[in-house]
């Protein structure tokens, strides 16, 4: 019986990595046929979100002032929580130092992502997966997931190498 419900686990992990690599490659042909950033933008948070079970995501991007604001995101226009931070932008050096260079996806505590860039106003920030978006080692943008972990069939791994994928391929792009 063991070794039956061991073959078991080991068939539906084998089943969900094949389901993540096919939703992966569907990703790379769908930005492959985008005409323009803004298709890009929008199939990146659409991957994303597919591939992690609905969460609500944001492509933050840099602006021409060097701040970052959402160039693309899921529902937040359909949350009055989150309409509020369509508006705004966020400082890229507080960016930029909280990134800190790192190349690889990581999770940022809701103590920690205040401590780097403060809440708007009457918003208070989630725990966050973010996704670099390096092209020369230089920072043009971020994928932030919100609450990553929550009600996710994922661990932690998975969701951050998921995002690897994800955030790779759309900042190649």
């Amino acid at each position: 019986a063991s070794v039956a419900l061991e073959n078991a686990r080991l068939y539906e992990a084998q089943r969900r990595e094949a389901d993540h690599l096919k939703a992966l490659l569907e990703f790379t042909g769908a930005i492959s046929e985008a005409a323009t950033p803004d298709e890009i933008g929008a199939e990146t948070v659409r991957a994303a979100a597919r591939l992690l079970g609905g969460k609500k995501c944001a492509l933050w991007l840099e602006d021409e002032r060097n701040d970052f604001r959402i160039a693309s995101h899921t529902d937040y226009d359909a949350d009055p929580k989150l309409t509020a931070m369509l508006s705004i932008s966020m400082p890229g050096d507080a960016i930029r130092a909280a990134v800190d260079n790192r190349a690889e996806p990581f999770l940022v505590t809701t103590d920690e992502a205040e401590s780097f860039v403060p809440a708007p106003p009457g918003l208070t920030w989630p725990d966050l997966a973010i996704a670099p978006l390096l092209n020369d080692g230089k920072l043009e943008g971020f994928l932030a997931v919100r609450e990553p972990t929550l009600d996710s069939e994922h661990t932690i791994e998975e969701i951050l190498r998921l995002l690897r994928g994800i955030s790779d391929q759309a900042a190649v792009a």
